[in-house]
Protein backbone atom coordinates (compact mmCIF):
# COMPACT_ATOMS: atom_id res chain seq x y z
CA UNK A 1 0.00 0.00 0.00
CA UNK A 2 2.80 2.58 0.85
CA UNK A 3 4.68 1.49 -2.55
CA UNK A 4 1.31 2.41 -4.65
CA UNK A 5 0.98 5.56 -2.54
CA UNK A 6 4.66 6.53 -2.80
CA UNK A 7 4.33 5.86 -6.68
CA UNK A 8 1.22 8.18 -7.03
CA UNK A 9 2.88 11.11 -5.12
CA UNK A 10 5.88 10.37 -7.95
CA UNK A 11 3.41 10.48 -10.71
CA UNK A 12 1.60 13.34 -9.79
CA UNK A 13 4.86 15.39 -9.44
CA UNK A 14 5.81 14.39 -13.12
CA UNK A 15 2.64 15.25 -14.15
CA UNK A 16 3.10 18.67 -12.62
CA UNK A 17 6.58 19.28 -14.04
CA UNK A 18 5.69 18.37 -17.21
CA UNK A 19 2.72 21.14 -16.89
CA UNK A 20 5.20 23.68 -15.89
CA UNK A 21 7.17 23.11 -18.96
CA UNK A 22 3.87 23.37 -20.90
CA UNK A 23 2.70 26.65 -19.36
CA UNK A 24 5.86 28.23 -19.50
CA UNK A 25 7.53 26.98 -22.45
CA UNK A 26 11.47 27.04 -21.38
CA UNK A 27 13.90 27.74 -24.02
CA UNK A 28 16.06 25.31 -24.49
CA UNK A 29 19.00 24.35 -27.51
CA UNK A 30 18.39 22.36 -30.61
CA UNK A 31 14.71 21.20 -29.58
CA UNK A 32 13.35 24.88 -29.60
CA UNK A 33 11.75 24.78 -26.28
CA UNK A 34 10.54 23.05 -23.55
CA UNK A 35 6.97 22.29 -25.12
CA UNK A 36 8.66 20.61 -27.83
CA UNK A 37 10.46 18.23 -25.47
CA UNK A 38 7.25 17.15 -23.27
CA UNK A 39 5.85 16.15 -26.43
CA UNK A 40 8.10 13.89 -27.07
CA UNK A 41 8.56 12.37 -23.35
CA UNK A 42 4.64 11.70 -23.95
CA UNK A 43 4.66 10.23 -26.92
CA UNK A 44 7.74 7.90 -25.96
CA UNK A 45 5.25 7.13 -22.74
CA UNK A 46 2.68 6.03 -25.02
CA UNK A 47 4.13 2.99 -25.83
CA UNK A 48 4.24 1.80 -22.12
CA UNK A 49 1.10 3.64 -20.79
CA UNK A 50 -1.69 1.33 -21.55
CA UNK A 51 -4.42 3.62 -19.71
CA UNK A 52 -3.64 6.78 -21.48
CA UNK A 53 -3.59 4.51 -25.11
CA UNK A 54 -6.62 3.17 -24.38
CA UNK A 55 -8.17 6.79 -24.17
CA UNK A 56 -6.47 9.23 -27.15
CA UNK A 57 -8.98 7.27 -29.96
CA UNK A 58 -11.43 9.18 -27.70
CA UNK A 59 -9.89 12.77 -28.34
CA UNK A 60 -8.94 11.67 -31.99
CA UNK A 61 -12.85 10.72 -33.21
CA UNK A 62 -13.89 14.04 -31.50
CA UNK A 63 -15.62 16.31 -34.41
CA UNK A 64 -15.35 19.67 -32.60
CA UNK A 65 -11.49 18.68 -31.41
CA UNK A 66 -10.55 18.05 -35.12
CA UNK A 67 -12.49 21.04 -36.38
CA UNK A 68 -10.43 23.29 -33.69
CA UNK A 69 -7.33 21.24 -35.48
CA UNK A 70 -7.87 22.06 -38.82
CA UNK A 71 -8.45 25.57 -37.98
CA UNK A 72 -5.14 25.76 -36.47
CA UNK A 73 -3.96 24.38 -39.38
CA UNK A 74 -5.60 26.78 -41.52
CA UNK A 75 -4.48 29.85 -40.00
CA UNK A 76 -0.80 28.56 -40.27
CA UNK A 77 -1.45 27.91 -43.90
CA UNK A 78 -2.66 31.31 -44.22
CA UNK A 79 0.89 32.74 -42.52
CA UNK A 80 2.28 31.53 -45.76
CA UNK A 81 -0.54 31.92 -48.41
CA UNK A 82 -1.40 36.10 -47.15
CA UNK A 83 2.64 37.63 -47.27
CA UNK A 84 3.54 35.39 -50.29
CA UNK A 85 0.31 36.93 -52.22
CA UNK A 86 1.03 40.55 -50.65
CA UNK A 87 4.43 40.40 -51.75
CA UNK A 88 5.83 41.04 -48.65
CA UNK A 89 7.15 37.76 -47.77
CA UNK A 90 7.01 38.24 -44.06
CA UNK A 91 6.45 34.77 -42.54
CA UNK A 92 7.33 36.05 -39.30
CA UNK A 93 4.13 34.47 -37.57
CA UNK A 94 4.89 30.65 -39.53
CA UNK A 95 7.53 29.57 -36.45
CA UNK A 96 4.56 30.84 -33.70
CA UNK A 97 1.59 29.04 -35.44
CA UNK A 98 4.06 25.68 -35.48
CA UNK A 99 4.65 26.34 -31.71
CA UNK A 100 0.81 26.59 -31.20
CA UNK A 101 0.03 23.73 -32.90
CA UNK A 102 2.96 21.55 -31.16
CA UNK A 103 1.57 22.47 -27.77
CA UNK A 104 -2.39 21.99 -28.58
CA UNK A 105 -1.15 18.26 -29.00
CA UNK A 106 0.74 18.42 -26.20
CA UNK A 107 -1.85 19.42 -24.15
CA UNK A 108 -3.75 16.82 -25.65
CA UNK A 109 -0.92 14.25 -24.46
CA UNK A 110 -0.53 15.84 -21.12
CA UNK A 111 -4.47 15.67 -20.39
CA UNK A 112 -4.95 12.07 -21.71
CA UNK A 113 -1.97 10.62 -18.92
CA UNK A 114 -3.66 12.76 -16.30
CA UNK A 115 -6.85 11.78 -17.02
CA UNK A 116 -6.01 7.93 -16.93
CA UNK A 117 -5.19 8.56 -13.32
CA UNK A 118 -7.43 11.38 -12.23
CA UNK A 119 -10.91 12.43 -13.62
CA UNK A 120 -12.24 15.12 -11.14
CA UNK A 121 -11.79 18.58 -12.82
CA UNK A 122 -11.38 20.48 -9.50
CA UNK A 123 -7.84 18.48 -8.97
CA UNK A 124 -6.61 18.95 -12.46
CA UNK A 125 -7.68 22.97 -11.64
CA UNK A 126 -6.32 22.46 -9.01
CA UNK A 127 -2.86 21.46 -10.57
CA UNK A 128 -2.79 24.06 -13.13
CA UNK A 129 -2.92 26.76 -9.60
CA UNK A 130 0.18 24.98 -7.87
CA UNK A 131 2.07 25.06 -11.20
CA UNK A 132 1.67 28.82 -11.02
CA UNK A 133 2.23 29.04 -7.94
CA UNK A 134 5.56 26.82 -7.90
CA UNK A 135 6.79 29.91 -10.24
CA UNK A 136 6.02 32.27 -7.88
CA UNK A 137 7.89 30.63 -5.31
CA UNK A 138 10.68 30.75 -8.10
CA UNK A 139 10.54 34.57 -8.70
CA UNK A 140 10.69 35.05 -4.63
CA UNK A 141 13.66 32.80 -3.99
CA UNK A 142 15.26 34.77 -7.15
CA UNK A 143 14.13 38.08 -6.12
CA UNK A 144 16.42 37.55 -2.83
CA UNK A 145 18.94 35.65 -4.48
CA UNK A 146 22.00 36.55 -7.48
CA UNK A 147 22.65 32.55 -7.83
CA UNK A 148 18.66 31.55 -8.89
CA UNK A 149 18.31 34.75 -10.62
CA UNK A 150 21.57 33.80 -12.92
CA UNK A 151 20.23 30.13 -12.99
CA UNK A 152 16.54 31.69 -14.86
CA UNK A 153 18.53 33.49 -16.79
CA UNK A 154 20.30 30.39 -18.74
CA UNK A 155 16.29 29.54 -19.85
CA UNK A 156 15.65 33.32 -20.83
CA UNK A 157 16.25 35.12 -24.13
CA UNK A 158 19.24 37.46 -23.82
CA UNK A 159 16.01 40.78 -24.58
CA UNK A 160 14.47 39.38 -21.06
CA UNK A 161 17.08 39.54 -19.37
CA UNK A 162 18.13 42.68 -20.81
CA UNK A 163 14.78 44.21 -19.48
CA UNK A 164 14.78 42.58 -16.11
CA UNK A 165 18.25 44.74 -15.67
CA UNK A 166 16.51 47.65 -16.60
CA UNK A 167 14.02 47.36 -13.46
CA UNK A 168 16.72 46.55 -10.76
CA UNK A 169 16.48 42.87 -9.97
CA UNK A 170 12.62 43.69 -9.33
CA UNK A 171 11.42 41.78 -13.04
CA UNK A 172 12.02 39.38 -14.88
CA UNK A 173 12.40 36.80 -12.25
CA UNK A 174 10.42 33.98 -13.70
CA UNK A 175 11.69 30.70 -15.24
CA UNK A 176 9.80 31.47 -19.00
CA UNK A 177 11.10 33.44 -21.74
CA UNK A 178 7.65 35.48 -21.61
CA UNK A 179 8.46 37.17 -18.47
CA UNK A 180 6.69 39.90 -18.48
CA UNK A 181 3.26 40.38 -20.42
CA UNK A 182 2.32 36.90 -20.58
CA UNK A 183 3.71 36.16 -17.35
CA UNK A 184 1.28 39.00 -15.67
CA UNK A 185 -1.52 37.65 -17.98
CA UNK A 186 -1.51 33.77 -17.06
CA UNK A 187 -0.86 34.55 -12.90
CA UNK A 188 -4.13 36.35 -13.52
CA UNK A 189 -5.74 33.48 -14.87
CA UNK A 190 -4.79 31.59 -12.11
CA UNK A 191 -6.30 33.74 -9.17
CA UNK A 192 -9.02 33.41 -11.23
CA UNK A 193 -9.13 29.70 -11.08
CA UNK A 194 -7.90 29.49 -7.29
CA UNK A 195 -10.80 31.68 -6.40
CA UNK A 196 -13.23 29.51 -8.51
CA UNK A 197 -12.11 26.53 -6.55
CA UNK A 198 -11.99 28.14 -3.44
CA UNK A 199 -15.87 27.63 -3.23
CA UNK A 200 -16.21 23.85 -4.95
CA UNK A 201 -12.77 22.35 -3.48
CA UNK A 202 -14.24 22.70 -0.46
CA UNK A 203 -11.98 20.48 1.92
CA UNK A 204 -8.67 22.67 0.53
CA UNK A 205 -10.01 26.11 1.41
CA UNK A 206 -7.26 27.73 3.46
CA UNK A 207 -4.60 26.49 0.72
CA UNK A 208 -6.54 28.70 -2.01
CA UNK A 209 -6.44 31.47 0.58
CA UNK A 210 -2.28 31.33 0.47
CA UNK A 211 -2.43 30.46 -2.53
CA UNK A 212 -3.83 33.75 -3.93
CA UNK A 213 -1.32 35.54 -1.69
CA UNK A 214 1.89 34.05 -3.49
CA UNK A 215 -0.34 34.78 -6.75
CA UNK A 216 -0.42 37.77 -5.82
CA UNK A 217 2.84 38.45 -4.77
CA UNK A 218 4.39 37.64 -8.13
CA UNK A 219 2.01 39.58 -9.94
CA UNK A 220 3.94 42.78 -8.12
CA UNK A 221 6.78 41.49 -9.74
CA UNK A 222 5.43 40.40 -12.96
CA UNK A 223 3.18 43.68 -14.47
CA UNK A 224 0.01 45.77 -13.46
CA UNK A 225 -1.98 43.83 -15.85
CA UNK A 226 -1.93 40.93 -13.37
CA UNK A 227 -2.70 43.37 -10.56
CA UNK A 228 -5.64 44.33 -12.29
CA UNK A 229 -6.16 40.44 -13.12
CA UNK A 230 -6.36 40.09 -9.42
CA UNK A 231 -9.38 42.27 -9.10
CA UNK A 232 -11.09 40.92 -11.58
CA UNK A 233 -10.64 37.57 -9.37
CA UNK A 234 -12.20 38.85 -6.77
CA UNK A 235 -15.01 39.90 -8.76
CA UNK A 236 -15.49 36.28 -9.30
CA UNK A 237 -15.45 35.80 -5.38
CA UNK A 238 -18.03 38.21 -4.81
CA UNK A 239 -19.84 36.76 -7.71
CA UNK A 240 -19.56 33.57 -6.66
CA UNK A 241 -20.69 34.45 -3.37
CA UNK A 242 -23.94 35.60 -4.37
CA UNK A 243 -24.36 32.92 -6.75
CA UNK A 244 -24.35 30.52 -4.24
CA UNK A 245 -25.78 32.35 -1.69
CA UNK A 246 -22.60 31.63 0.38
CA UNK A 247 -21.67 35.22 1.89
CA UNK A 248 -20.14 33.75 4.90
CA UNK A 249 -17.58 32.30 2.41
CA UNK A 250 -16.77 35.44 1.16
CA UNK A 251 -16.14 37.44 4.47
CA UNK A 252 -14.15 34.27 5.78
CA UNK A 253 -11.51 34.38 3.05
CA UNK A 254 -11.09 38.28 3.37
CA UNK A 255 -10.49 37.59 6.88
CA UNK A 256 -7.90 34.83 6.20
CA UNK A 257 -6.12 37.04 3.34
CA UNK A 258 -6.17 40.04 6.02
CA UNK A 259 -4.62 37.54 8.58
CA UNK A 260 -2.22 36.17 6.35
CA UNK A 261 -0.83 39.94 4.84
CA UNK A 262 -0.47 40.45 8.33
CA UNK A 263 1.60 38.25 9.38
CA UNK A 264 3.56 38.48 6.08
CA UNK A 265 4.24 42.22 6.93
CA UNK A 266 5.07 41.48 10.10
CA UNK A 267 7.80 38.83 8.87
CA UNK A 268 9.12 40.62 6.22
CA UNK A 269 9.57 43.98 8.79
CA UNK A 270 11.33 42.21 10.97
CA UNK A 271 13.41 39.45 9.60
CA UNK A 272 14.64 40.63 5.46
CA UNK A 273 17.80 42.57 5.11
CA UNK A 274 17.69 46.63 4.91
CA UNK A 275 18.43 46.54 1.22
CA UNK A 276 15.43 44.22 0.25
CA UNK A 277 13.42 46.54 2.20
CA UNK A 278 14.51 49.56 0.48
CA UNK A 279 14.35 48.18 -2.84
CA UNK A 280 10.49 46.79 -2.43
CA UNK A 281 9.73 50.08 -0.45
CA UNK A 282 11.79 52.12 -3.77
CA UNK A 283 11.00 49.95 -6.56
CA UNK A 284 8.74 47.02 -6.13
CA UNK A 285 6.03 48.98 -4.51
CA UNK A 286 6.12 52.07 -7.07
CA UNK A 287 6.11 49.95 -10.08
CA UNK A 288 3.25 47.62 -8.80
CA UNK A 289 0.81 50.24 -7.73
CA UNK A 290 2.06 52.92 -10.04
CA UNK A 291 -2.09 53.79 -10.75
CA UNK A 292 -2.42 54.31 -6.99
CA UNK A 293 0.96 56.29 -6.48
CA UNK A 294 0.03 58.54 -9.82
CA UNK A 295 -3.44 59.36 -8.28
CA UNK A 296 -2.04 60.38 -4.90
CA UNK A 297 0.47 62.90 -6.58
CA UNK A 298 -1.87 64.17 -9.63
CA UNK A 299 -5.22 62.97 -8.76
CA UNK A 300 -5.58 60.80 -11.91
CA UNK A 301 -5.11 56.35 -12.15
CA UNK A 302 -2.96 56.70 -15.57
CA UNK A 303 0.44 54.37 -16.01
CA UNK A 304 2.80 55.32 -18.21
CA UNK A 305 2.04 51.94 -20.13
CA UNK A 306 -1.75 53.51 -20.33
CA UNK A 307 -0.51 56.52 -21.79
CA UNK A 308 1.71 54.73 -24.65
CA UNK A 309 -1.31 52.36 -25.26
CA UNK A 310 -3.58 55.72 -26.81
CA UNK A 311 -1.47 55.97 -29.35
CA UNK A 312 -1.40 52.29 -30.69
CA UNK A 313 -4.93 52.59 -32.14
CA UNK A 314 -5.50 55.06 -34.87
CA UNK A 315 -7.06 55.05 -38.39
CA UNK A 316 -6.39 52.67 -41.02
CA UNK A 317 -7.12 52.27 -44.74
CA UNK A 318 -9.74 50.37 -45.17
CA UNK A 319 -8.30 47.39 -47.42
CA UNK A 320 -5.71 46.85 -44.80
CA UNK A 321 -9.21 46.47 -42.55
CA UNK A 322 -10.69 44.42 -44.07
CA UNK A 323 -7.02 41.92 -45.78
CA UNK A 324 -4.74 43.10 -44.14
CA UNK A 325 -1.49 44.23 -45.11
CA UNK A 326 0.38 40.70 -44.64
CA UNK A 327 3.52 42.31 -42.75
CA UNK A 328 4.17 41.43 -39.11
CA UNK A 329 7.52 43.49 -38.31
CA UNK A 330 9.76 45.48 -40.45
CA UNK A 331 13.46 45.42 -41.05
CA UNK A 332 14.43 46.78 -37.72
CA UNK A 333 13.03 44.36 -35.75
CA UNK A 334 9.97 46.68 -34.65
CA UNK A 335 6.57 45.21 -35.21
CA UNK A 336 4.69 46.87 -38.16
CA UNK A 337 2.81 50.20 -37.71
CA UNK A 338 4.58 50.91 -34.64
CA UNK A 339 1.86 49.44 -32.13
CA UNK A 340 2.08 46.95 -29.22
CA UNK A 341 -1.71 46.35 -28.87
CA UNK A 342 -3.06 42.95 -29.67
CA UNK A 343 -6.67 43.70 -32.01
CA UNK A 344 -5.03 46.84 -33.83
CA UNK A 345 -1.30 44.17 -35.00
CA UNK A 346 -3.83 41.67 -36.08
CA UNK A 347 -5.59 43.70 -38.01
CA UNK A 348 -2.32 44.96 -39.58
CA UNK A 349 -1.27 41.78 -40.71
CA UNK A 350 -4.47 39.90 -41.55
CA UNK A 351 -7.54 41.75 -41.32
CA UNK A 352 -10.62 42.06 -39.17
CA UNK A 353 -11.65 38.87 -41.60
CA UNK A 354 -8.82 36.73 -40.61
CA UNK A 355 -8.66 38.46 -36.71
CA UNK A 356 -12.25 36.78 -36.95
CA UNK A 357 -10.67 33.31 -38.19
CA UNK A 358 -7.78 33.97 -35.05
CA UNK A 359 -10.44 33.94 -32.62
CA UNK A 360 -12.74 31.43 -33.99
CA UNK A 361 -10.66 28.12 -32.81
CA UNK A 362 -10.67 29.69 -28.98
CA UNK A 363 -14.33 30.55 -29.45
CA UNK A 364 -15.41 27.32 -30.64
CA UNK A 365 -13.34 25.54 -27.02
CA UNK A 366 -15.22 28.10 -25.05
CA UNK A 367 -18.31 27.56 -26.33
CA UNK A 368 -18.02 23.47 -26.23
CA UNK A 369 -16.46 23.82 -22.60
CA UNK A 370 -19.88 26.09 -21.50
CA UNK A 371 -22.48 23.79 -23.10
CA UNK A 372 -21.21 21.08 -21.18
CA UNK A 373 -20.53 22.61 -18.12
CA UNK A 374 -23.38 21.25 -16.47
CA UNK A 375 -22.41 17.66 -16.82
CA UNK A 376 -19.59 18.64 -14.41
CA UNK A 377 -19.11 19.83 -11.00
CA UNK A 378 -19.21 23.30 -10.01
CA UNK A 379 -19.70 25.94 -11.84
CA UNK A 380 -16.97 25.53 -15.22
CA UNK A 381 -19.64 27.94 -17.31
CA UNK A 382 -18.67 30.88 -15.19
CA UNK A 383 -15.37 30.47 -14.83
CA UNK A 384 -14.60 30.05 -18.73
CA UNK A 385 -16.83 33.30 -19.01
CA UNK A 386 -14.71 35.24 -16.67
CA UNK A 387 -11.50 33.57 -18.37
CA UNK A 388 -13.14 34.82 -21.70
CA UNK A 389 -13.55 38.32 -20.52
CA UNK A 390 -10.24 38.69 -19.05
CA UNK A 391 -8.69 37.61 -22.33
CA UNK A 392 -10.67 40.10 -24.64
CA UNK A 393 -9.81 43.10 -22.45
CA UNK A 394 -6.25 42.32 -22.10
CA UNK A 395 -5.63 41.38 -25.77
CA UNK A 396 -6.78 45.40 -25.98
CA UNK A 397 -3.22 46.15 -24.40
CA UNK A 398 -0.69 42.77 -26.27
CA UNK A 399 -1.41 39.34 -28.15
CA UNK A 400 -3.50 37.12 -25.78
CA UNK A 401 -5.98 35.19 -27.95
CA UNK A 402 -4.81 33.00 -30.98
CA UNK A 403 -0.93 31.61 -31.13
CA UNK A 404 0.93 33.17 -27.99
CA UNK A 405 1.15 29.71 -26.48
CA UNK A 406 1.18 30.69 -22.64
CA UNK A 407 -1.87 32.58 -23.27
CA UNK A 408 -3.81 30.26 -24.13
CA UNK A 409 -3.08 26.74 -22.66
CA UNK A 410 -5.71 27.18 -19.94
CA UNK A 411 -8.45 27.04 -23.15
CA UNK A 412 -6.76 24.38 -24.62
CA UNK A 413 -6.44 22.26 -21.28
CA UNK A 414 -10.04 22.98 -19.85
CA UNK A 415 -11.44 22.12 -23.52
CA UNK A 416 -9.27 19.00 -23.84
CA UNK A 417 -10.28 17.59 -20.87
CA UNK A 418 -14.23 18.46 -20.63
CA UNK A 419 -14.15 16.76 -24.46
CA UNK A 420 -12.22 13.70 -22.85
CA UNK A 421 -14.59 14.08 -19.93
CA UNK A 422 -17.94 13.70 -22.50
CA UNK A 423 -16.40 11.37 -24.97
CA UNK A 424 -15.43 8.65 -21.74
CA UNK A 425 -19.09 8.99 -20.44
CA UNK A 426 -20.26 8.25 -24.29
CA UNK A 427 -17.64 4.95 -24.48
CA UNK A 428 -18.89 4.18 -20.83
CA UNK A 429 -22.38 4.13 -21.77
CA UNK A 430 -22.00 2.54 -25.23
CA UNK A 431 -20.34 -0.57 -23.45
CA UNK A 432 -22.35 -0.79 -20.61
CA UNK A 433 -25.54 -1.27 -23.33
CA UNK A 434 -23.36 -3.52 -25.11
CA UNK A 435 -22.70 -5.73 -22.33
CA UNK A 436 -26.47 -5.86 -21.06
CA UNK A 437 -27.56 -6.83 -25.32
CA UNK A 438 -24.74 -9.49 -24.78
CA UNK A 439 -26.47 -10.88 -21.67
CA UNK A 440 -29.88 -10.17 -22.39
CA UNK A 441 -29.17 -12.65 -25.58
CA UNK A 442 -27.04 -15.28 -23.63
CA UNK A 443 -29.95 -15.68 -21.09
CA UNK A 444 -32.38 -15.93 -24.31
Amino acid sequence: MMLINIRKVVWKMILLVLLFLIIYGLRLPVIYNSVTLVSMLLCIGLLFHRKARSRVHILVKDKVVGIVFLILICLLSWTIILPTLSGTNDYTLIRPFIGVIICFLTCFLWIIYYYAKNKDINQFLRSFVIVNVIQCIIMMLAFFSLEVREFIQIFQDPAVVEIGGFYSGIRGLALTPNAYFGLSYILAVAMLINNYLYFYDTSKRWSYVIFFVILFIGAMSAGRTAILGSVLSVFLLIYLSVVERKMDLLLKYIFKIMLIVFLIVISVSSFTPSQYLELISDRVLPFAFEFYYGYMENGTFQTASTDDLQHMYYAIKWGTFFIGDGIWTVENGLYYGNTDAGYMRNILFMGIFGTVGLFSYIYIMIRSIIIYSKLLPGRIDILIIFCTIWALVTHYKGEIIGYPNMTNVHFYLIFLFVRLYIGDKKTTKLESSSSNNLFNEIRA
